[in-house]
């Protein structure tokens, strides 16, 4: 497999097409999924707290704190419900968010293929349309995938910490592969999907026979890829940690005595390099799955040019024939 080859075609087409930076963007809003529901994990901390001070002589929070008593055990009951229905709803938004990201970065890639050298740009009609169709089968594959990961999960929970301290932590290096297997079936099972207008049992089925007829390429593909993504990823979050810089030298020079100064300045600083940053990790993130996508084209068409065996009962018909 030609490596520099699908890595000079994945820039080619991500910095032609550069509407796949905002599916790439999107494609990173999968990741978030789930993460509202430890929003109320803060919640108990509030009366261990008040234990230790006391509010008395402070009119207005003991106010604050009586209005809280008041009231009615049910509206707490509702504002609960509604905060995780509220939490719900997002995380349905944000992974059918990410399921339009993912699956417009390898439609646009194949899309692009298809294209002449000299044609325009696609525009972000162009691609919407195309991913419509397949939408919803990814989108269900996404969703299968993400419960059956909660129902593992929920399973293995108690045997991974006996073996977790039996191994002394050893038994979470299984979870590398196993990881990164699930994770490229996903990816490949998705291009199947959309390149291939498979459905999803025929895209799984799909995906394992390329990856397992292909074990070594997927696997340097793999290390290549993971290992560029992180250092970039360093380099990309960099310049957000150098946000603190005029903090840190007004703390030095005057000793806190004009913080607010120093504050303001990162403040801004970081508003500005902010969307900078989302825009490149969008356009790395829309490199990596063009990047598989190609990967994937080349393996079945490295398979389908490949001369096929015949057995001898195959041969000895030929003959007859």
């Amino acid at each position: 497999m030609n490596f520099g080859k699908i890595f000079s075609k994945a820039w080619k087409v991500i910095w032609k097409q550069k509407i796949l930076w905002l599916f790439g963007i999107l494609a990173g809003c999968s990741t978030t999924t789930g993460m509202g529901s430890r929003g109320g994990g803060g919640g108990g901390g509030g009366g261990a707290g008040n234990a230790g001070m006391s509010f008395s002589g402070v009119p207005a929070v003991e106010d604050f704190f009586e209005t809280l008593a008041d009231i009615p055990a049910g509206v707490w009951v509702g504002i609960a419900l509604g905060i995780i229905a509220g939490a719900f709803i997002l995380s349905i938004l944000f992974l059918m968010a990410g399921t339009l990201g993912v699956s417009g970065v390898i439609k646009g890639t194949g899309l692009s293929l298809a294209e002449e050298p000299e044609s325009k740009p696609l525009s972000l009609k162009t691609i919407f349309k195309a991913v419509k169709p397949y939408f919803w089968k990814v989108f269900l594959l996404d969703v299968g995938y993400l419960v059956a990961s909660l129902i593992l999960v929920a399973v293995f929970f108690l045997p991974m910490i006996f073996l977790t301290l039996c191994t002394c932590g050893l038994i979470w290096l299984l979870g590398i592969p196993i990881g990164w297997l699930l994770n490229l079936m996903l990816i490949f099972t998705t291009v199947a999907i959309i390149e291939e207008d498979k459905g999803i049992f025929d895209g799984i089925a799909r995906a394992w026979h390329v990856i397992t007829r292909n074990l070594g390429h997927t696997i340097l593909m793999t290390l290549i890829l993971g290992i560029g993504q992180f250092i970039l990823s360093i380099l990309l979050a960099a310049p957000l940690f150098l946000t603190v810089v005029p903090v840190a030298i007004n703390l030095a020079a005057t000793g806190g005595d004009a913080l607010g100064v120093g504050l303001i300045i990162s403040g801004i600083l970081f508003l500005i390099l902010l969307p900078l940053v989302i825009l490149l990790s969008g356009g790395l993130r829309a490199f990596a799955l063009a990047s598989w996508t190609l990967t994937y084209h080349q393996l079945i068409e490295k398979e389908e040019l490949e001369p096929t065996i015949m057995t001898e009962e195959e041969l000895s018909e030929e003959e007859v024939v």
